[in-house]
């Protein structure tokens, strides 16, 4: 897995974010072809936050202990465990939308 990954992703610091730190298997699978090819497009950006800690989210983008990430579109991972998702049930909204 680590090679593929380093063989498909151009940036070495971004293939080092992407490797998985758990046995093979023990966790869920990236089955989609072009997955970590995606990384190589100049406006695709992987922000690792167990090193960058996200603080907010508002126009212009994303603020972070490090830098400010303008973005159309920001996609966030989350625990796929059925009672992590109970207990961490959310309802995002954009900026437009009413309370």
């Amino acid at each position: 897995m680590r090679g593929k990954i380093r063989e498909n992703v151009r940036d070495p610091r971004t293939a080092a974010k992407l490797m998985p730190d758990y046995y093979l298997g023990t966790k869920r699978q990236i089955l989609d072809n072009g997955y970590y090819e995606t990384f190589n497009r100049d406006n695709v950006t992987l922000v690792d936050l167990r090193a960058d800690r996200f603080r907010r989210s508002h126009p212009p983008g994303a603020h972070r202990d490090g830098a400010t990430t303008p973005f159309d579109m920001l996609v966030l991972g989350r625990a796929s465990t059925p009672s992590a998702a109970r207990c961490c049930a959310s309802t995002p909204r954009g900026a437009a939308a009413s309370a």
